[in-house]
Protein backbone atom coordinates (compact mmCIF):
# COMPACT_ATOMS: atom_id res chain seq x y z
CA UNK A 1 0.00 0.00 0.00
CA UNK A 2 1.29 3.44 -0.91
CA UNK A 3 1.44 5.93 1.96
CA UNK A 4 0.34 9.55 1.81
CA UNK A 5 4.00 10.62 1.81
CA UNK A 6 4.72 8.28 -1.11
CA UNK A 7 1.86 9.87 -3.03
CA UNK A 8 3.30 13.30 -2.20
CA UNK A 9 6.70 12.10 -3.47
CA UNK A 10 5.01 10.85 -6.65
CA UNK A 11 3.38 14.26 -7.06
CA UNK A 12 6.79 15.94 -6.65
CA UNK A 13 8.37 13.56 -9.18
CA UNK A 14 5.65 14.20 -11.75
CA UNK A 15 5.74 17.98 -11.20
CA UNK A 16 9.53 18.15 -11.46
CA UNK A 17 9.61 15.79 -14.45
CA UNK A 18 6.98 17.80 -16.32
CA UNK A 19 8.83 21.06 -15.73
CA UNK A 20 12.32 19.74 -16.54
CA UNK A 21 11.73 16.70 -18.78
CA UNK A 22 14.64 15.09 -16.91
CA UNK A 23 14.68 12.11 -14.53
CA UNK A 24 14.16 13.20 -10.91
CA UNK A 25 16.41 11.97 -8.10
CA UNK A 26 15.83 11.84 -4.37
CA UNK A 27 18.30 14.66 -3.65
CA UNK A 28 16.47 16.96 -6.08
CA UNK A 29 13.20 16.19 -4.29
CA UNK A 30 14.72 16.95 -0.89
CA UNK A 31 16.23 20.20 -2.23
CA UNK A 32 13.05 21.43 -3.98
CA UNK A 33 10.30 20.20 -1.66
CA UNK A 34 9.86 20.34 2.10
CA UNK A 35 9.21 16.77 3.19
CA UNK A 36 11.31 17.03 6.33
CA UNK A 37 12.95 13.65 5.70
CA UNK A 38 16.31 12.54 4.33
CA UNK A 39 17.11 11.63 0.74
CA UNK A 40 17.40 8.00 1.89
CA UNK A 41 13.79 8.07 3.11
CA UNK A 42 12.70 9.56 -0.22
CA UNK A 43 14.62 6.77 -2.00
CA UNK A 44 12.68 4.22 0.06
CA UNK A 45 9.41 5.85 -1.02
CA UNK A 46 10.64 5.86 -4.62
CA UNK A 47 11.45 2.14 -4.35
CA UNK A 48 7.87 1.45 -3.23
CA UNK A 49 6.52 3.54 -6.11
CA UNK A 50 8.74 1.60 -8.51
CA UNK A 51 7.44 -1.71 -7.12
CA UNK A 52 3.91 -0.48 -7.87
CA UNK A 53 5.11 0.49 -11.39
CA UNK A 54 4.20 4.14 -10.86
CA UNK A 55 7.74 5.29 -11.60
CA UNK A 56 10.67 3.74 -13.44
CA UNK A 57 14.38 4.27 -13.26
CA UNK A 58 15.70 4.71 -16.83
CA UNK A 59 19.01 3.00 -15.98
CA UNK A 60 20.11 1.48 -12.69
CA UNK A 61 23.01 3.92 -12.41
CA UNK A 62 21.12 7.02 -13.57
CA UNK A 63 20.18 8.23 -10.12
CA UNK A 64 16.78 9.51 -11.21
CA UNK A 65 13.27 8.27 -11.83
CA UNK A 66 10.55 9.27 -14.22
CA UNK A 67 6.80 8.70 -13.92
CA UNK A 68 5.33 5.88 -15.97
CA UNK A 69 1.75 5.11 -16.86
CA UNK A 70 0.48 7.46 -14.17
CA UNK A 71 -2.68 8.48 -15.98
CA UNK A 72 -3.08 5.44 -18.23
CA UNK A 73 -2.69 2.94 -15.39
CA UNK A 74 -5.92 1.69 -13.85
CA UNK A 75 -4.49 0.74 -10.46
CA UNK A 76 -6.06 2.11 -7.29
CA UNK A 77 -2.87 4.02 -6.49
CA UNK A 78 -2.88 5.77 -9.86
CA UNK A 79 -6.53 6.73 -9.56
CA UNK A 80 -5.88 8.08 -6.07
CA UNK A 81 -2.90 10.06 -7.34
CA UNK A 82 -4.80 11.54 -10.29
CA UNK A 83 -7.66 12.51 -7.99
CA UNK A 84 -5.17 14.20 -5.64
CA UNK A 85 -3.79 16.17 -8.60
CA UNK A 86 -7.30 17.33 -9.45
CA UNK A 87 -7.93 18.39 -5.85
CA UNK A 88 -4.64 20.33 -5.74
CA UNK A 89 -5.44 22.02 -9.06
CA UNK A 90 -8.78 23.22 -7.66
CA UNK A 91 -7.12 24.86 -4.62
Amino acid sequence: MVSERSLAVLHAIVSDYVSSNEPVGSKAIVDRHSFGVSAATIRNDMALLEEDELIAQPHTSSGGCRPTRVIACTSTHSRKFVLSLRRNAQL
